[in-house]
């Protein structure tokens, strides 16, 4: 597959598409360095007296098209609090966050598999990897689990991963129900062009369940300059009964929203794709109102999870760390991940592999993570989706230039269409 439809496939995924004095960090480069990055202050937290384990995430930073340096820092943020209160297990192990940036690169990818695998680490948390069908076997091969960001529809089923939340697939599926909770029961779609089969037909599946009706659809190819025909193209389906607008183009979005009103259209819109607090700011008034729909909550929402991400996510800020004032769901999965890594280990002894790790997650059922989530790895979700045991999404709402819960509680995909 060109590097061209895999950087729009990136888009799709996403929405279908997530943080040191006391800590040990390293950074690994796409060219091997496993040394501790400049400035990231790789010593241990005084009361984090055991062997350091390591664990990695690979993540998006230096690209034209997303950049989530959050993921890294949420990471990070738990490594530096779990150091600073005792470290992981019965003999008090750090935590050494291990980070790669593969750049939209599968080659790349490639090499931080390989290379967070000769770094000796234990697991793979938070990566935002949409290669993972190429790199999970790396880690599997190795006996090395995975806790990432599904963001490839291979992920529902892909041997060797157990993500904490539903993730693009979810995203993707669970639009129909979310909607259908909202009283919506006619859309339109604005998606990427060309786009993923697999993704039309959870979007569609996903509809079809809940009862809502597809009334067209409005391809965005990427390079667009000119936003008014497509924007014509969403009134035309406004006209014909759609009652919101759904899309998960991610860099175009606010630019066809703000064509569309200057055009003197009115609708709901529903993004999918990943927006951050500094998108929603630079767009202003364009952007309020709007809804979303993600895989976790946004950074406001007053869940004490959430809010001890945010705390924590200050504290690795003040040492310096980049991405931490990105407040992203990819940066909170990677936080809660170190968290259930922790939970897992809780009662554990003597020395700690990959083996060990994946062995607990074999029989892991009820892992409480930060008194959020619910993790059972060693159950299986719905045929189809048998990696994903949490299927719920959330509901968001721009307020006064702020993603908020626009619904307390999340929506249980899984459930709401009945497949678990």
């Amino acid at each position: 597959m060109s590097r061209t439809r895999w950087i729009r496939q990136i888009a799709v995924a996403v929405a279908a598409v997530a943080l040191a004095a006391a800590t040990l960090v390293s950074a690994i480069g796409c060219g091997g360095s496993d040394q501790p990055a400049a400035g990231t202050g790789a010593a241990t937290g005084a009361s984090a007296t055991g062997t350091p384990i390591k664990v990695s995430v690979i993540g998006l930073v230096n690209t034209p098209v997303v950049s989530w340096p959050g993921i890294f820092a949420g990471a990070k943020a738990a490594a530096l609090a779990i150091n600073q209160s005792g470290g992981i297990g019965l003999d008090h192990h750090p935590v050494e966050v291990v980070t790669c940036d593969y750049e939209l690169d599968a080659n790349k990818a490639n090499v931080c598999a390989r290379d967070a695998v000769s770094a000796g680490v234990v697991a793979d948390i938070g990566s935002a990897d949409i290669f993972t069908p190429a790199t999970t076997p790396i880690f599997r091969s190795a006996g090395i689990p995975r806790l990432p960001t599904p963001l490839n529809p291979a992920d529902s089923t892909m041997l060797g991963e157990y993500p904490l939340v539903s993730g693009g697939n979810g995203l993707l599926l669970g639009t129909g129900p979310v909607l259908a909770d909202l009283g919506i029961h006619k859309v339109a779609w604005v998606e990427p062009s060309p786009n993923v089969p697999t993704n039309v037909e959870l979007f569609k599946k996903g509809l079809s369940g809940a009862g809502v009706s597809l009334v067209g659809r409005v391809p965005l190819p990427g390079g667009v300059s000119d936003y008014a025909p497509y924007a014509k193209q969403v009134q035309d389906l406004v006209d014909q009964g759609a009652e919101a607008v759904v899309s998960n183009v991610s860099l175009p979005f606010f630019q066809l929203v703000k064509t569309f009103k200057q055009l003197g259209g009115d609708t709901k819109w529903v993004q999918l794709s990943q927006v951050d607090g500094a998108q929603i700011k630079a767009a202003g008034s364009v952007a309020e109102g709007m809804f979303s729909i993600g895989y976790l909550p946004p950074a406001s929402a007053d869940i004490p999870a959430v809010q001890r991400w945010v705390k924590e996510m200050a504290a690795v800020g003040k040492t310096g760390e980049k991405g931490a004032s990105q407040l992203n769901a990819e940066g909170f999965n990677a936080w809660l991940g170190v968290y259930a890594l922790k939970q897992l280990l809780a009662d554990t002894k003597g020395p700690i592999t990959g083996k060990t790790v994946d062995g607990l997650i074999q029989n892991g059922r009820h892992i409480d993570v930060q008194g959020f989530i619910d993790w059972s790895p060693a159950e299986k979700g719905p045929a189809g989706f048998t990696q994903l045991t949490n299927g719920d999404v959330w509901l968001k709402k721009v307020v006064d230039g702020e993603e908020v819960l626009a619904k307390r509680d999340p929506v249980d995909v899984f459930k709401s269409l009945g497949l678990g």
